[in-house]
């Protein structure tokens, strides 16, 4: 799926997922200042720190 698809529905866990690979080929130092503020910009992994099982968040 498209990561600007990912984005416009809200699936932020997927397009951080999505924007990894994209970080780690670039070697454009605009396109990963781009990436990184990007990924910064997303709230925290659902299933991280919430002490609930990934399940009950799906």
């Amino acid at each position: 799926m498209p990561l600007f698809l990912l984005r416009a529905l809200d699936r932020p866990d997927e397009a951080r997922t999505a924007d990894r690979p994209a970080l780690d080929l670039t070697t454009d130092p605009a396109e990963r200042t781009l990436l990184q503020e990007r990924a910064a910009s997303w709230p925290p992994m659902a299933h991280q720190g919430a002490g609930l099982p990934l399940s009950c968040c799906q």
